[in-house]
């Protein structure tokens, strides 16, 4: 397992109202589940994930908890270094909690940290936990995809050298 900090999410996205489009959406009151399918996309403040389904949750406290599943479900947010600072992860299937903030990848699961478009760390394998409170994500190698430049499926990681500051003289 490797864990890697990252930078918090944008703070302010807390407090945003969720929004959902999709082309169907099945509704049960008494069990408070939304089933949204067809070019689903969930948005609340910079958050935002695109699926072709999406089971969402609604918990006693008014918190949400989503699964998004489809041929790669996308999740985008940004971090609040800057307005040009994103974390951008993907998988064919993504679990979402707003009261834990914890993000699960997995089935192809992929975290990139970008600075405007440049990829400054990416992270390939089986499962990514990302929790955006901790600033921390963990990712193990069960369920990797094997390809030919990852035959036996391990954890991938590139990270790109930082700018190094001037030595002190």
């Amino acid at each position: 397992m490797v864990q890697t900090p990252l930078l918090r999410a944008e703070r302010a996205d807390r407090s945003r109202p969720l929004q959902i489009e999709a082309d169907r959406l099945d509704y049960d009151d008494l069990n408070k589940v939304n089933v949204f399918n067809g070019r689903v996309s969930l948005s609340k403040g910079s958050l935002l994930i695109r699926a072709d389904r999406i089971v969402l949750r609604e918990e006693r406290d008014g918190t949400q908890s989503a699964v998004a599943t489809g041929r790669l479900a996308t999740l985008r947010q940004r971090r609040d270094t800057s307005s040009e600072s994103w974390v951008e992860g993907q998988g064919e299937r993504i679990e979402w909690d707003s009261r834990t903030e914890i993000a699960i990848f997995s089935e192809k699961a992929q975290l990139r940290r970008l600075d405007g478009a440049r990829v400054v760390d990416d992270v390939q394998g089986g499962r990514i936990r990302y929790n955006t409170g901790t600033e921390v994500y963990e990712v193990d190698s069960v369920g990797a995809a094997t390809t030919p430049d990852n035959p036996n499926g391990r954890v991938r990681v590139t990270i790109q050298p930082r700018a190094q500051r001037p030595a002190r003289e």
